[in-house]
């Protein structure tokens, strides 16, 4: 149930950072990534498959996360670096 709960707030989060992306005041870019992590933190399909998928193809998208990633809590920033494509090793979740 707390999993769930937490997928929830986590998609949450990536939906209203996109839609406040787009003000000039930079809110969108950390509740994005705080959403982001919140999803890998939960479900190996998001962080094995998707997000590390998606990090490959779109090179903006892996800067952003790192960029983003600096902003978050060392805690947070551990898991996106966990799921760096660059790295050999399976997603530390």
């Amino acid at each position: 149930m707390r999993r769930l709960i937490l997928r929830i707030v986590a998609i949450v989060l990536i939906s209203f950072g996109l839609v406040v992306w787009i003000l000039p005041i930079p809110f969108g870019l950390p509740m994005v990534a705080c959403g982001l992590v919140i999803l890998i933190a939960n479900s190996y399909w998001a962080a094995a498959g998707k997000v590390r998928e998606a990090r490959l193809r779109w090179p903006r998208l892996y800067q952003v996360l790192r960029k983003g990633g600096g902003w978050l809590p060392r805690s947070m920033h551990r898991i996106l670096a966990g799921i760096d494509p660059r790295r050999k090793s399976r997603p530390q979740i």
